[in-house]
């Protein structure tokens, strides 16, 4: 959800910081007795027999259920895909309980009370994850096998189309910030927006989001460490030689010899690890074309980590062709990247609102489940 946007702070040379409140428990987060069961529990599957430490959500009642499988975006993530104070992961759960579906939240491996090794997992591992716990699903007497979807949030919005493309159980994905075009052209329309949200001038900003995305390919596909520093360090050279110093100073922080050397081995050794040379080169283009099954896909309109212009556009653009005719693409007015209504709309404001999820966006959800698939 905000791993790759730490990097590009780390990137760019300058700080950002998060005031926490004082209070340790925003207003949405859902508190007991709830009108459902709430079921804690770990299970063991997949090639590698990991352990999943799991919350399942279930309506009361006569099932089976519809069941939802909620996605985590990047980075380390618990079951609640908890960030600054906030649990956008138990509110959705519990809205989407009380709408009749049965819901699934599960640690990210190597977190909480799953097993395995987050440092050394890429998304396609975590993909296998999601596998997983379909196979765990189709399990329970109270799911409705006919009816399993999956939710996932910026990076959880791209593993969602790659489990989906492939697996013919999943019947409906609901992308929220999820990316429509390849990983890097992502990042560099990121790069650009976050750095103007921080006062960088537009113009130092876009001729860093240039550089960025003719680079990053290129040291992700690098095939060793020394390689990608010398890769980076004649591509800053050539930089150099043909952009202004103080808009090279500016989105790096390059002013001599020394912060040149400090940049270079930094920003090698953030991207050049296995979850970050997969994600940069990750295109979900050729999986939203393969889809199949129902589709919602959301954006907020002032989301500066997936751009919704170009997202959306590029995800609308690939379910025209894809085998799915019921798909709905949406850009949320005034919403960022987590779905909050945002005043600045900057990255800091996520820890300072005590919103964790627009209304707007959980009826946009609830709204569009009724219409096409139905809990009864």
């Amino acid at each position: 959800m905000y791993k790759y946007l730490i990097v590009i702070c780390l990137l760019g040379s300058f700080k950002l910081s998060f005031s926490q409140p004082a209070n340790s428990i925003k207003p949405q987060t859902p508190q007991p007795p709830f009108p459902y069961i709430v079921d804690t529990l770990v299970y063991q599957q997949g090639p590698d027999s990991l352990r999943y430490g799991v919350t399942l959500t279930i309506p009361n009642g006569a099932g089976p259920f519809p069941a939802i499988i909620l996605i985590t975006g990047s980075g380390a993530q618990d079951r609640d895909e908890t960030i600054f104070n906030h649990k956008p992961f138990a509110v959705l759960a519990d809205f989407l309980t009380r709408q009749g579906y049965l819901v699934m939240r599960v640690d990210d491996r190597g977190i909480g009370r799953s097993s395995g090794n987050f440092s050394q997992s890429t998304t396609y591992d975590f993909a296998q994850d999601v596998n997983n716990h379909i196979e765990f699903l189709k399990k329970r007497k109270d799911v409705r096998k006919d009816k399993i979807g999956l939710l996932g949030h910026s990076e959880g919005g791209m593993i969602a189309p790659l489990v989906a493309a492939s697996n013919k159980d999943i019947k409906f994905i609901i992308l929220m910030a999820g990316p429509g075009i390849p990983v890097y052209r992502l990042m560099a329309e990121q790069n650009e927006a976050v750095l103007k949200s921080s006062g960088i001038d537009s113009l130092a900003a876009k001729d860093y989001s240039v550089f960025f995305s003719a680079i990053m390919p290129k040291l992700a596909a690098a095939p060793d460490t020394g390689t990608a520093k010398a890769l980076l360090t004649a591509a800053l050279k050539d930089w150099q030689l043909t952009e202004h110093p103080n808009r090279v100073m500016a989105t790096t922080g390059i002013h001599d010899e020394t912060s040149f050397n400090r940049y270079v081995s930094l920003v090698v050794q953030q991207v050049y690890t296995p979850w970050f040379r997969a994600f940069l080169l990750f295109d979900p283009q050729p999986y939203l074309k393969k889809l199949h099954c129902k589709v919602l896909a959301l954006n907020g309109s002032k989301d500066i980590q997936v751009i919704p212009a170009s997202n959306l556009e590029g995800i609308r653009s690939c379910l025209a062709v894809s085998s799915t005719k019921h798909y709905q693409v949406e850009e949320l007015p005034g919403l960022n990247h987590l779905f909050q209504t945002c005043k600045a709309c900057t990255f800091p404001e996520y820890a300072t609102l005590s919103e964790s999820i627009s209304p707007v966006a959980l009826q946009t959800i609830g709204d569009w489940l009724q219409k096409e698939i139905s809990a009864k």
